[in-house]
């Protein structure tokens, strides 16, 4: 795939990285979304981190990927980064439908998953705070997307910025990546509905 460069979606959670996953799927990309092993490396060692699914992938989305984009870079020059986006309201009602069913998943769950907590320490890390406070989560929001854009002025051809509420995203991918379009449509994933359904809320 690409000469075996990687793909890595750093967009924020609930921006499209499993609609992205699924897309890159139908091209028949091996494609990781969320990484909980390297969630947990980054818990432990920063930057620091073993990437041991590196070779096992060709596209990566959702966590930790948004935040370690600078160091993934270093390792991987040729690698490309796509940064989906949102308008605000969408994704702040998104990511609070979210938070509040993994907080009562977790209160459901933690005796049996102690795992869990490891989300916990990364999200205090990428937003700020480990549980949903909107103007904080916001701000978070506002300065990755920032970042992101700043860091990769100079290498425009390493990033695409994709609004996945807006129409065109087959071609806007694909031209990207210099791939062929596939002939069918763009998926859609992961919507309020999925979000009930994969942690028990009620």
């Amino acid at each position: 795939m690409i000469n075996n460069n990687k793909i890595f979606c750093i967009g924020y959670p609930r921006t499209g990285t499993q609609s992205l996953t699924d897309a890159f799927k139908l091209m028949n990309f091996k494609s990781l979304h969320l990484d909980f092993d390297l969630v947990k490396e980054i818990n432990k060692k920063g930057n620091n981190f073993n990437f041991t699914n590196y070779y096992n992938f060709d596209v990566f989305s959702d966590i930790p990927f948004p935040l370690i984009y600078k160091e993934i870079n270093r390792r991987s020059p040729k690698a490309k980064f796509i940064l989906s986006i949102r308008n605000h309201k969408n994704w702040i009602k998104s990511i609070e439908i979210l938070f509040t069913c993994l907080k009562q998943f977790i209160k459901k769950n933690n005796h049996r998953y102690p795992w869990l907590k490891e989300f916990g320490i990364f999200h205090k890390k990428m937003y700020g705070s480990s549980e949903f406070e909107k103007n904080i989560f916001l701000k978070s929001y506002d300065e990755h997307n920032k970042k992101v854009m700043k860091y990769f002025e100079n290498k425009k051809d390493k990033l695409l910025i994709i609004n996945l509420e807006k129409d065109n995203n087959w071609q806007k991918i694909c031209s990207f990546l210099d791939t062929k379009i596939p002939n069918m449509p763009f998926p859609y994933r992961n919507k309020k509905t999925d979000i009930y359904k994969t942690v028990g809320y009620n």
